[in-house]
């Protein structure tokens, strides 16, 4: 079973566009505050409703925006990006990672632990109870002190 990527092509040209548009129009000192508070919530949305994590890169590319020096920088198109990147990589993961495990030399047949040198888990026994021993007190006891 393969698994396909959560962003299509034409989707990223369009998230790729408008996130190079965003960072043109934060050249601009004010401006770029008010865009960043529609732009950055917008793609966030956008992502979580495509089922896509952000692992936050928006908002690393939020804080550069919002830094007067740093925001010619194009932070909003570079969190884009590697958000796309890391959606392209988990979706060709899972084969690449079938390929890796069918090059390893795995056993056949599980270890014992008769010859092999490691010792094997004990299974697991349901003996006794895990709640730990209550303690009366001398008043639920009936004693009486003194």
């Amino acid at each position: 079973m393969e698994q396909k990527p959560k962003i299509s092509l034409p989707e990223i040209y369009l998230l790729v566009v408008f996130a190079l548009i965003a960072d043109l129009i934060n050249w601009i000192p004010v401006v770029n505050w008010l865009v960043d508070l529609i732009v950055l919530p917008g793609y966030w949305l956008y992502f979580r409703m495509k089922g896509v994590l952000t692992h936050g890169w928006l908002i690393g590319g939020g804080v550069v925006e919002a830094i007067p020096v740093l925001s010619v920088l194009p932070g909003t198109t570079a969190s884009i990006v590697a958000i796309i990147i890391m959606d392209r990589v988990a979706a060709a993961a899972p084969k690449e990672i079938q390929k890796t495990l069918a090059k390893v030399p795995g056993e056949k047949t599980p270890p014992t632990s008769s010859g092999s040198g490691t010792p094997t888990p004990a299974p697991a026994s349901n003996q006794g109870s895990t709640k730990a021993p209550s303690v009366a007190s001398p008043a639920s006891s009936g004693g009486t002190t003194g």
